[in-house]
């Protein structure tokens, strides 16, 4: 059995395929895709995301839960099966690669680094994984991965969002609950440069689909906070 996500742990279905229990997995009957390519726009799908240990990304859709995770299963047993894999940057400078061969995604490259990026504006995103405690350090992570948190960290209080630091004493619940706040907050206070398509940091294709995405989450936070008002809730 994989490792499920807490909020689908008590939930009537579980996952059918077999897969590794160091795999974490997660799902939803109804989520909103944003394209990236010339048909724009968005659908809904049902879908299916796994997070193997090794690292990578795995999202599988379909038109019920069972088909999504049949979808996600089929990547899987593809990648797994791609050895040895062929990485290459394919236009990513956080350090992500692509296999040409199977197509599967990972950090696998030392990030590539602009010069003032640490006074870049904070994107969406990196507020996304702010507001979930993503500057936690976990002593089973990789160190690599501990030093992009602790660079998100430092950015952070930089642009002037004072995020705690996190000891190991602190409940990772708790933690999080504190992190949502001061996101909000933060984020509410600059609501003009952070819509402004002016002042956002340039971004890929596909990271400006997420910033939108993320961008629309934290503004329905920060109202559900008290932190924006109602008649600000996007569409």
């Amino acid at each position: 059995m994989p490792i499920i996500a807490r909020n689908h742990r008590q939930d009537a279905w579980q996952p059918l395929k077999d897969w590794p229990s160091d795999t974490y997995v997660q799902w939803g009957g109804r989520g909103v895709v944003l394209r990236a390519d010339d048909e724009g726009g968005s659908y809904s799908t049902a879908f299916f995301e796994a997070m193997p240990a090794g690292g990578g990304f795995i999202r599988g859709e379909g038109k019920s839960i069972e088909e999504a995770e049949a979808d996600a299963f089929a990547r899987f047993a593809k990648e797994d099966a791609c050895r040895p894999h062929r990485w290459g940057r394919r236009g990513y400078t956080n350090g992500g690669a692509k296999c040409l061969r199977c197509g599967s995604f990972r950090t696998a490259f030392k990030p590539i680094y602009e010069i003032g990026a640490w006074r870049a504006p904070l994107s969406a995103t990196e507020l996304s994984l702010l507001q979930m405690g993503g500057t936690r350090q976990r002593a089973d992570d990789a160190p690599d991965v501990n030093r992009r948190r602790r660079h998100l960290y430092l950015r952070a209080r930089l642009a002037g969002l004072t995020i705690p630091d996190a000891g190991d004493e602190t409940d990772e619940d708790e933690f999080e609950q504190i992190c949502r706040v001061l996101v909000a907050r933060w984020f509410a206070s600059r609501l003009p440069e952070m819509t402004s398509t002016e002042e956002r940091p340039k971004s890929s294709l596909m990271g400006e689909v997420f910033d939108r995405m993320h961008l629309r989450s934290l503004m329905r936070d920060a109202i559900e906070l008290g932190f924006l008002p109602p008649e600000m809730a996007p569409a």
